[in-house]
Parts: C-alpha cells; sequence; structure tokens
C-alpha cells in the first residue's frame, strides 16, 4: 500500500494500517497524532503498537525539527 491508501484504511480504524504508517514516518505522524488529533501519549502507543516512551522521543524529536526551522531566519523569496 503506499501512504494514500494507509491513510484511507487508518481514517477507517484499522490499526494496521496506522501501525505501517507510523512505522514509515514515525516523528511525524506521533506529533499530528498528539498535536493535532490531540490524542495523548497512551493513545497513540496503544494505536500504534510503540512503547510510550518511545512516542514522546519521537514527538521530541519533531519538536527539535521545527525548532531548529522555525529560528531560520526568513529567506525573501523575492518572486518581482
Amino acid at each position: 500500500m503506499d501512504d494514500d491508501e494507509l491513510i484511507a484504511a487508518m481514517a477507517g480504524g484499522d490499526d494496521t494500517a496506522l501501525r505501517e504508517l507510523f512505522a514509515r514516518h514515525a516523528p511525524w505522524l506521533a506529533a499530528r497524532l498528539m498535536y493535532v488529533e490531540d490524542r495523548t501519549v497512551t493513545e497513540v502507543a496503544g494505536r500504534t503498537g510503540v512503547p510510550e516512551g518511545t512516542v514522546k522521543s519521537r514527538a521530541h524529536r519533531v519538536r527539535q525539527l521545527m525548532r531548529a526551522v522555525l529560528r531560520q531566519p526568513v529567506r525573501d523569496g523575492g518572486g518581482r
């Protein structure tokens, strides 16, 4: 299955699809489930089949990446 098919299956409640997608994009999916869908660490761990500590470390990794991106100076894209 490609990512779009996995997302569609996940939306239908297929936790197997969620686990596959989580394995491919673990840090970003952990952050999405926690910060966009407002899921608890326990909920994310239960649905993805990984320990709570792993969910926490993946979410932390995304926060670090986002912090680094947000600290970068804004580049003038020009366009005119």
